[in-house]
């Protein structure tokens, strides 16, 4: 798998200026390793499907291992990622908050709304800024894709 430093060169300053003032968690599928992606310890906790019997995402045992593993109550952490199922519809069904990574500006599908949508991680710093305005006061995140 390519670099995610490499592919997206918005991760690491991004993820940089949210770790001076987040709790960053690094949960996925299970298709790569931080480490891998070139992300190799910049998260306060890792999980992956497939490991200790944890089931992929979307199932809601997948996220309530987020929250467990973040330590926080599930509305005060926010989950972004780029895939719309499992990273803005599940999380809000488990009760976390969600951002939406779209990259390539697709339309929004209905019936599910993210609290918030940016289309590069530069972005999120000022979105979590005003999400943590509302109580919000944990992150963690996949899929930075």
């Amino acid at each position: 798998m390519p670099s995610l430093v490499g592919e997206f060169p918005d991760v690491p300053p991004a993820l940089a200026v949210l770790r001076s003032r987040y709790t960053l968690g690094f949960a996925t599928n299970g298709n790569s390793r931080a480490e891998r992606c070139g992300l190799a310890r910049g998260f306060a906790f890792e999980l992956y499907a497939h490991e200790n019997g944890l089931p992929k995402k979307p199932a809601p045992e997948f996220y309530a291992a987020v929250v467990t593993a973040a330590g926080v109550p599930a509305e005060r952490i926010v989950y972004v990622g780029g895939l719309w199922e499992h990273d803005v519809v599940a999380p809000q069904r488990a009760g976390l908050r969600s951002v939406w990574l779209n990259r390539l500006g697709l339309p929004r599908p209905l019936g599910c709304t993210p609290d918030a949508e940016v289309s590069s991680l530069t972005e999120l710093p000022a979105v979590l800024a005003n999400l943590e305005l509302a109580g919000f006061t944990a992150i963690t995140g996949a899929q930075l894709a």
